[in-house]
């Protein structure tokens, strides 16, 4: 059985969570004793139709405006009042402060508990019914009688509600807009001006964007033989080697299945990382002895020029790149570019290979790790097909260092 005071403090929470949804009001055609019955049963498993008078008069008793001293009076208000009533609408947080609700709830009871002490005094055969109560409990707070169109009358004050919610809102964040301005004002003469300065230099970074050159990791650098068996050039950015390289990988499913960052190395790999696995990370350490600068020369030959005295002797062909040096080709090998070169870098001797391999699309395209080979390879080396990775081991039988010049 439900209890009065508990059907007040339902019918409270309910017309709070309603009041705080803005439109909801509007959308369900008003607050009243009826719709706070209809919708408030079901939730509680009740039928609540029985007890809408009473709930008529908790909502009455709840939108109530609070005691100011005198009934509410249509005539204009006077400066005073109108300056409490200010004043006391601003101290208040919220139309339905846990005070207030305190107060109106604790009003109500007191007002049932008299009510019904009354009437037991003066009319113990008829007990008070629960309309009664509430209707008493109403008039004993506020001492006038209910509004005929209750409806409007909540309506007018759940629009009052709202109304004063928009203004704390604005209250706040001009509050909030004015700490702003005081925490962003300048500092004082005898702060440090280091922050100042430290700002500016963050504005003046933040300001222009540096573009980036053909340095770091997109400047070209030399690729060693092993490498550019796999990547396909003789030079390249850093960049787009991991790429082809990740590129190669995939295309050879040579990442473990069970962790992918771990890589398996075939043939071609074990070459570059003299190593059976390895991972992402130790990739790069890797890379290093397998990508070279083109500038080096270029850098080393202006400090020398700096710091070479009169009398130096000039450097030696051993301490020169070896790639960059010059070797002699075989018959088949010059035959084959047909050119009539007999001397070229053994870099540059790859290069050509490997443009005709894909100028001729010698790639099988069941496995881009086998070349097939044409008429010309064939006569060069002696097989119908190859791995990329052979191309490199069977070209240095046709490449021969020169002979040491004493």
């Amino acid at each position: 059985m439900l209890s009065d005071q508990e059907l007040a403090r339902y019918v409270e929470s309910f017309v709070r969570q309603a009041a705080a949804v803005p439109g909801a009001v509007a959308a369900a055609g008003g607050i009243s004793a009826e719709s706070v019955a209809r919708q408030l049963g079901p939730q509680l498993g009740l039928d609540l139709t029985p007890k809408a008078p009473l709930i008529r008069d908790i909502l009455l008793a709840l939108f109530s405006p609070p005691p100011q001293g005198a009934p509410f009076t249509s005539s204009a208000p006077s400066p005073s009042a109108s300056a409490s009533a200010s004043a006391s609408a601003a101290a208040a947080g919220h139309f339905f402060s846990q005070q207030q609700q305190q107060q109106q709830l604790q009003t109500f009871l007191t007002a049932s508990q008299q009510y019904q002490h009354r009437g037991g005094a003066g009319a113990a055969a008829a007990p008070p019914s629960a309309y009664g109560v509430a209707a008493a409990a109403a008039g004993y707070r506020y001492g006038q009688p209910f509004p005929q169109d209750e409806g409007a009358h909540l309506q007018r004050l759940v629009q009052m509600h709202h109304h004063q919610q928009q203004q704390q809102q604005q209250q706040q964040q001009q509050m909030a807009a004015a700490a702003a301005g005081v925490a962003a004002a300048p500092p004082t003469a005898v702060e440090s001006p280091r922050p100042a300065a430290a700002s500016k230099k963050e504005s003046a970074s933040t300001g222009v964007k540096r573009r980036g050159g053909p340095g770091g990791l997109n400047k070209v650098c030399g690729v060693s033989p092993e490498l550019q068996a796999i990547v396909g050039e003789p030079t390249m950015a850093r960049t787009e080697i991991v790429k082809q390289l990740w590129a190669y990988i995939r295309r050879n499913n040579l990442q473990d299945p069970n962790n992918k960052r771990k890589i398996i190395c075939n043939d071609e790999l074990r070459l570059v990382f003299e190593t059976d696995s390895t991972d992402m990370f130790k990739m790069n350490k890797l890379l290093a002895k397998h990508i070279r600068p083109l500038e080096a020369k270029k850098d080393s030959n202006r400090d020398s020029k700096k710091l070479k005295p009169v009398d130096s002797e000039p450097i030696s062909p051993a301490e020169t790149d070896v790639n960059q040096l010059p070797i002699i080709l075989s018959d088949a090998l010059a035959s084959f570019f047909g050119t009539g070169e007999k001397e070229m870098p053994s870099s540059e001797a790859v290069k050509r290979v490997w443009d005709h391999i894909k100028s001729n699309n010698l790639e099988d395209p069941a496995n881009p790790t086998m070349i097939l080979c044409d008429s010309k390879l064939k006569q060069l080396f002696g097989c119908e097909s190859l791995t990329a990775v052979s191309v490199s081991e069977l070209l240095s039988q046709h490449l021969f260092k020169q002979p040491n010049k004493l």
